[in-house]
């Protein structure tokens, strides 16, 4: 199921991706990991890239990544989820870094305060397309 989830969400990018600067912001919360696990690297960059296009010059975008450690515990989900496991070279951690690589601004990183859910306390990543669209080949 969260593969054909990740499937849906990766044809529906790709479909409005190629009408291109539609909006002004895109949320991507709590979607990065199941978008890695399913897809690996590459499907993390090819989604990173169709957001870009999605986005109006100056659009916005706001990132929630979930932690590694819960990666870990969904890695056994089917043998897709356990092959790009392994393989997955673009930790959440590195993040930041691999939105300025693909032509994006890091603004601010929100982080929570307060008693919330420990499993929604993830930081949230703001940032604003860029003026130098991402490799497409990357």
């Amino acid at each position: 199921a969260a593969d054909a989830v990740g499937d849906s969400l990766m044809e529906a990018c790709g479909e409005e991706a190629s009408r291109g600067g539609r909006y002004d912001t895109v949320t991507c919360l709590s979607v990065t990991k199941w978008v890695h696990l399913n897809h690996g690297d590459e499907g993390l960059l090819k989604m990173l890239r169709r957001i870009w296009f999605l986005l109006k010059e100056g659009g916005m975008l706001l990132l929630e990544p979930q932690p590694w450690r819960s990666y870990h515990r969904r890695r056994n989900m089917s043998n897709t989820t356990k092959h790009h496991y392994t393989t997955i070279q673009i930790r959440p951690e590195n993040f930041p870094q691999t939105l300025r690589d693909n032509g994006f601004q890091v603004l601010e990183t929100l982080t929570p305060s307060g008693n919330l859910s420990k499993g929604f306390n993830r930081a949230i990543y703001v940032c604003r397309k860029g003026a130098l669209a991402p490799d497409a080949t990357a």
